[in-house]
């Protein structure tokens, strides 16, 4: 018995540390990075709502984004309404940690249940070696991206160029966004970002107001304030979107029911655009069948006029063949010297 245990002991040793140094490697691997260059300024001039785990997600209307950019991080997928949302982007940024392979996997399978076919899907370079062995999702979906890199050769930090401490799915997110060449980005349930700060997680079943003393908290606004500054510097609007009761220090912000009032109207206008599109293609096709039916008439008319010719030609050719066939030269001889003839006499006596 004991024996078994100390084989099982060191398997488990063993595909830990084969599970490292593979880890490691994929880490640092450049080469995962090339697929996502065709990602690069692929939405510009557009806007993404970035959903993050704050406990006001509670409080949202997910459907209502549903015809919008989404990027959905970490456990999003948890929340019971997420379906709702149709995620384009889902980001889980953090680097394996072997001590929590079994956990991490056990996230991975219900978040590849929970998001759509065709929702791309970023990870760390060293989570390649379990995505290779598991078929959790497409490998076309998997966009791989390292510590300090997205896209290689990039000006844009897809950490946003805060402290090593503070890089997360949160900074890497807004990162990702602005390489995909968004011009606004909306923060939805990033309560951390708010005042009064809200601790906690939409699935944790409580939040915590002001936990942590204003050192901590003047470092994290400290932080915003980079990232703020990193989307000026890239053009690009960030907005933080907030409920009645809390305020946002450092990202503009967005009032909730104005983020509605907007999507409403984006969507009334998409529909106007949609009756307007498809009146335009009824008019096109109209108008093509119209040209159609008279060319059709066209044809047709040239077509008996080419009958109508071709049948007297035909019957032109028929007399003549008729004719020669029926005379014979001796005949027409006869015929030709009497003509002759009646005209001399027809010349005389007019000159008489």
């Amino acid at each position: 018995m004991k024996l078994r245990y100390i084989k099982r002991a060191f398997e488990e040793i063993s595909i830990f540390i084969s599970g490292s140094i593979l880890s490691f490697k994929n880490a640092h691997n450049r080469k995962l990075l090339s697929k996502n260059n065709s990602l690069s300024s692929k939405h510009e001039n557009q806007r993404v709502f970035v959903f993050l785990t704050g406990t006001s997600i509670n409080n949202i209307e997910l459907e209502k984004f549903s015809n919008e950019n989404i990027f959905g991080v970490n456990l999003i997928a948890y929340h019971r309404n997420f379906h709702d949302l149709k995620a384009d982007y889902y980001a889980i940024p953090a680097p394996c940690d072997p001590r929590i392979a079994r956990l991490f996997d056990f996230h991975l399978k219900i978040i590849s249940n929970k998001i759509e076919k065709n929702c791309k899907l970023f990870l760390h370079g060293s989570i390649k070696s379990w995505i290779d062995e598991s078929d959790y999702f497409d490998q076309e979906s998997i966009f791989y991206t390292l510590s300090n890199e997205f896209v290689k050769d990039s000006a844009i930090s897809p950490y946003c160029g805060v402290d090593e401490s503070f890089k997360g799915s949160f900074t890497f997110a807004i990162g990702a966004c602005i390489e995909m060449g968004f011009s606004e980005i909306y923060l939805v349930g990033a309560d951390y970002s708010k005042l009064p700060l809200v601790v906690g997680h939409f699935y944790d079943g409580e939040k915590n107001t002001n936990p942590y003393d204003q050192n901590i908290v003047d470092k994290l606004h400290e932080n915003h304030r980079v990232i703020r500054k990193f989307c000026e510097n890239h053009n690009v609007k960030l907005f933080n979107v907030i409920e009645d009761e809390f305020s946002s220090p450092v990202f503009e912000s967005v009032r909730l029911d104005e983020v509605y009032k907007m999507i409403d109207k984006a969507s009334e206008e998409a529909e106007k655009n949609v009756i307007r599109v498809n009146k335009e293609f009824h008019n096109l096709m109209e108008n093509r069948k119209k040209n159609a039916e008279e060319r059709i008439r066209q044809l047709k008319n040239q077509a008996e006029k080419d009958i109508k010719n071709a049948s007297v030609k035909i019957a032109i050719m028929s007399v003549e063949k008729l004719i020669k066939n029926s005379l014979d030269k001796s005949k027409l001889d006869k015929i030709y010297s009497s003509s002759i003839e009646e005209t001399k006499l027809a010349l005389k006596k007019k000159s008489s």
